[in-house]
């Protein structure tokens, strides 16, 4: 993974008559935190569990969360088996890398996942198997 540098990309911003104040309203959010804030804090903690089956019961008993499929055969899916030929990179030197693509597909292949909806109708994404694929 390529480490960025936050102060050099922050410095490359043109000056602008617009605050962070025009994208949010700071004064709402601070007002609405508290109602969301359980919600928060669980999704948080998913973010770091290394173990999707449990995370995947522990959301499915929420009494305000919606699995994406009701029926009881809904699970934690995972991506088929990739093979580097299953896909196709636009950047030719990260096409011709065969070390790199075989593994991506390794990645991809090991990928498990379920979705979900919060009690404010927001779908969401869960997955185990991968940090950041875009190294």
């Amino acid at each position: 993974m390529t480490n960025r540098n936050f102060d050099e990309w922050l410095s490359r911003f043109r000056p602008s008559i617009s605050s962070y104040d025009y994208y949010i309203d700071f004064e709402k959010v601070v007002r609405n935190v508290d109602e969301i804030k359980v919600e928060l804090n669980i999704l948080n903690s998913l973010i770091s569990s290394k173990n999707i089956e449990e995370a995947f019961e522990y959301i499915k008993a929420q009494p305000d969360v919606t699995l994406i499929n009701t029926t009881e055969d809904y699970k934690v899916y995972q991506i088929s088996k990739t093979e580097p030929s299953d896909f196709y990179y636009f950047d030719e030197a990260k096409e011709k890398d065969a070390e790199g693509k075989q593994k991506a597909a390794d990645i991809l292949g090991n990928t498990k996942y379920f979705y979900f909806i919060d009690k404010y109708g927001l779908q969401w994404e869960f997955e185990q198997g991968h940090t950041d694929i875009g190294d």
